[in-house]
């Protein structure tokens, strides 16, 4: 896959019939953007602010984009 801001079709529809290279090529066609919603601000205990990746909400997000590949209706 092409390193661009929309996915193949061929891609898209490799990944809807459950191919893993293919889901894995949209995931990281998405990973910036889920990263970057997944950042959390914390304090440590000098007071000083830290970010982390809630992996959490990192994986929430890779399901529901797994799940909404597979329900993409495809016409």
């Amino acid at each position: 896959m092409s390193k661009g801001k929309y996915i193949h079709f061929d891609t898209l529809v490799s990944a809807k019939t459950g191919d893993i290279v293919a889901i894995q090529d949209i995931l990281n066609q998405f990973r910036g953007y889920i990263i970057s919603r997944s950042l959390r601000t914390a304090y440590r205990s000098d007071g000083s602010l830290y970010q982390y990746i809630d992996t959490d909400v990192q994986h929430k997000m890779e399901t529901d984009l797994i799940e909404a590949i597979y329900k993409f209706e495809i016409r």
